[in-house]
């Protein structure tokens, strides 16, 4: 069972059946989600990651206490020599999200993919 924060939609198969629940996230799961967005910062402009839409989506799994956040980081128009200093702002980046969503949800695993 997965939970897409946006739209906030469950998926839960049972054999032939789907249904599909609406799941209200609690308004400070996504404060705590905001919070980190916003304190993150892009190194060379410091602007917050909130701002440059490089995560696209995050899913919480509740049975495995999972967070994923699915980022948008692969530009297909990059000339390849800017994609080896994008490769290196963004491991910066993806280690700050990874430490931030820990702080704020130390009982989730956080996986960024």
């Amino acid at each position: 069972m997965f939970v897409n924060i946006v739209p906030f939609m469950r998926k839960e198969s049972a054999s032939l059946n789907t249904a599909m629940h609406i799941i209200m996230m609690t308004l400070e799961m996504k404060q705590k989600i905001d919070a980190v967005l916003d304190r993150v910062k892009e190194p060379v402009t410091g602007l917050p990651v909130a701002q440059l839409g490089l995560v696209e989506r995050l899913r919480y799994s509740e049975e495995k206490k999972k967070l994923f956040v699915m980022l948008n980081a692969q530009n297909r128009r990059t000339p390849k020599c800017c994609k080896i200093i994008q490769g290196l702002l963004l491991s910066d980046i993806l280690q700050a999200l990874t430490e931030e969503f820990n702080k704020e949800f130390p009982e989730l695993d956080i996986e960024i993919v």
